[in-house]
């Protein structure tokens, strides 16, 4: 598997099969949960945004967020927007997942140019990701690791949250030289050029690689939290869909999707509420589970 426990294969790359080639006993059904990622993110640290969402009973979470950042921008519903705007729908939610997963002020003015900076910034403050950053980048300063499940209190470890818990210690000891944004949300570090060619070439060395390693752990903290909360919630839906007693049998995990050779059309209802219990157990809260025939 994944370094977050996320199910991987090869030899054969199951998950890699084409859908068109699977020749069910039954039909073959595709079971996903609807905005997995950003739902695993709003209950783990934006709970009253969930329930804000949860209450206004829409069905799209991106376009919903879109509407709450842009108000009076469209005269029509937000579970409308796939369908009238489908390009703008998907390129909110393409910010949306980016910023979840560390992307910088740097990165995306080099995707998409300055315009974009202000609805970053917006995102950013609308889900409160900035908090939610600096809660892991303080978990993994104490203990040299990322924090992947709350629940169950599971983390892991790369090269780089072990080099930064190691050299911030020593690093800190410069921290006056570098800008008050040293260690700052955007995972960028701007160093006073004069009192920084001051240091020795030892200690220049340990604040680079503290800044390398420190750009890495913010990029990677949310990432690893989000993708781990999510192998726990797929694992927890097969164990739940065994236990529903389903003539179906489950043939593929594919990130947030699940597919199924329906044999009873019974099960159908039983595999949705086998998987979106399985968010409930983890994360508190239910997800939406979109189920079609392929």
């Amino acid at each position: 598997g994944a370094i977050t426990g996320r199910i991987q294969t090869s030899a054969p790359n199951i998950q890699g099969i084409d859908k068109s080639s699977i020749q069910p006993k039954g039909e073959l059904y595709s079971f996903d949960f609807t905005g997995f990622e950003i739902i695993i993110y709003l209950a783990l640290y934006n709970k009253p945004l969930l329930q804000e969402f949860k209450d206004s009973e829409k069905n799209d979470v991106f376009a919903w967020l879109m509407f709450k950042i842009y108000p009076n921008k469209f005269n029509f519903d937000s579970d409308q927007l796939k369908i009238k705007e489908p390009d703008v729908r998907n390129k909110f939610k393409t910010l949306v997942i980016r910023s979840l997963y560390g992307a910088t002020i740097q990165d995306v003015t080099y995707w998409y140019g300055e315009n974009i900076i202000p609805l970053y910034k917006n995102i950013l403050a609308l889900l409160s990701i900035v908090a939610a950053k600096k809660e892991l980048i303080d978990y993994a300063s104490r203990t040299g690791r990322y924090l992947v499940n709350k629940k169950y209190n599971l983390s892991i470890q790369d090269r780089w949250v072990s080099t930064y818990a190691i050299l911030l210690p020593e690093s800190e000891k410069w921290k006056h030289i570098m800008s008050d944004h040293v260690f700052s949300d955007e995972g960028k570090f701007i160093v006073q050029k004069d009192a920084f060619e001051e240091l020795h070439v030892k200690e220049r060395g340990i604040v680079e690689k503290c800044i390398e390693a420190y750009g890495n752990v913010v990029k990677l903290c949310l990432n690893y939290h989000i993708q781990g909360t999510g192998a726990f919630i797929i694992k927890q839906a097969i164990s739940n869909i065994l236990k529903s007693k389903v003539s179906s049998q489950v043939l593929i995990l594919r990130h947030d999707e699940v597919l199924v050779d329906l044999i009873n059309d019974e099960d159908i209802s039983k595999i949705q509420i086998a998987m979106s219990t399985a968010a409930l157990q983890i994360v508190g809260t239910s997800i939406h589970i979109k189920s079609q025939k392929i």
